[in-house]
């Protein structure tokens, strides 16, 4: 893949219901899907993003990416409707979902809450008193 070389691993899903399993596991998830050979602009940027998310948050959050072409009956099930798009699930669940770089400080105020969930300011409490999570 051009421009974007990712030290976290692909995922491939393939329909046969992988991500549903990955899910249950009920783990704190990060996953970028995008369209393959990005190469400049926003999908870079944002693509570059997650990589130093990944290298900030990997040992405590899981970071996976997927091919949106390679995936694509996987990103429709999921409602996706733009690519790059990075989604981070929390207990099995989408948490939330970010479609540009500029978006950041939300996704590292998400990944902080992830990560020590007991934090007064925490993304987490703060989602949970938004959104419940059940």
């Amino acid at each position: 893949m051009e421009g974007f070389n990712p030290t976290f691993p692909q995922f491939k899903d393939g329909g046969n219901g992988n991500f549903s399993n990955l899910l249950k596991e009920g783990k704190s998830l990060a996953v970028f899907f995008l369209y393959p050979k990005i190469n400049s602009g926003e999908p870079l940027n944002m693509a570059h993003l997650v990589e130093d998310l990944a290298t900030r948050y990997g040992g405590q959050v899981r970071f996976l990416w997927i091919d949106w072409d390679a995936d694509m009956a996987l990103c429709k099930r999921l409602g996706l409707r733009f690519s790059p798009v990075l989604v981070l699930f929390s207990g099995g669940r989408e948490i939330a979902s970010f479609v540009c770089s500029t978006s950041e400080p939300g996704i590292s105020f998400i990944l902080d809450g992830l990560v020590c969930p007991d934090k007064i300011n925490s993304g987490i409490k703060y989602l949970r008193r938004v959104i419940p999570l059940v």
